[in-house]
């Protein structure tokens, strides 16, 4: 994270905000896990980033991306935990 807070300090961020955090199950990092508009889990980094082009959604909370015809401007963006793992590619599933 390049905010330099550690994984404790994540955690005691988000339980004030009533944010469930998970730890990657390869690289150790808190991630948090939402559902996309199509009802598909998805790992979430727990940090907004500005321009991000993931998005929860309102009033559903879905994840939703730029494209989603649910755009909402106002809303908080995030990254997927795919694009930030170091170990991601141990997550990759072949087509």
């Amino acid at each position: 994270m390049g905010d330099g807070a550690d994984g404790a300090e994540q955690r005691a961020l988000f339980e004030e905000e009533n944010v469930e955090l998970a730890e990657c199950g390869t690289c150790g990092a808190p991630m948090r896990w939402e559902r996309t508009v199509r009802g598909k889990p998805i790992p979430l980094d727990p940090q907004p980033v500005p321009g991000a082009h993931l998005f929860i959604t309102v009033p559903s909370g879905r994840v939703a991306d730029d494209r989603s015809q649910e755009a909402h401007p106002g809303a908080e963006r995030f990254t997927t935990h795919f694009a930030t793992c170091p170990d991601a590619h141990k997550h990759r599933r072949p087509r």
